[in-house]
């Protein structure tokens, strides 16, 4: 019993954590859209990227927490995926 509160507990903290890494990884991804000057449709595509990952990170947690319970194992913690990041443009140095 105190297992599975444990196991509880750190999901919901697992989860807090994923849930403030995505929010930083939108905000710095904002940042680099901005300082970068990509476009806007670069933008949208990054804020869809970053959507999309936390909906299968999402569906895998929730996977990992049904079968655990099914086969009364602990659950372990799912990797939130990574699926692309823009990539910032060298800036043009003048000599």
């Amino acid at each position: 019993m105190i297992e599975a509160l444990f196991s509880l507990v750190i999901i919901i903290v697992e989860a807090a954590i994923a849930a403030c890494t995505f929010i930083i990884e939108l905000v710095s991804g904002v940042f680099v859209a901005a300082g970068s000057t990509i476009g806007v449709f670069d933008f949208f595509l990054l804020v869809f990227v970053l959507l999309a990952e936390l909906v299968v990170w999402l569906l895998l947690w929730i996977k990992q927490l049904l079968t655990s319970a099914i086969k009364l194992e602990k659950p372990v913690g799912v990797r939130k995926p990574m699926f692309w990041r823009p990539k910032a443009k060298p800036k043009n140095k003048e000599k």
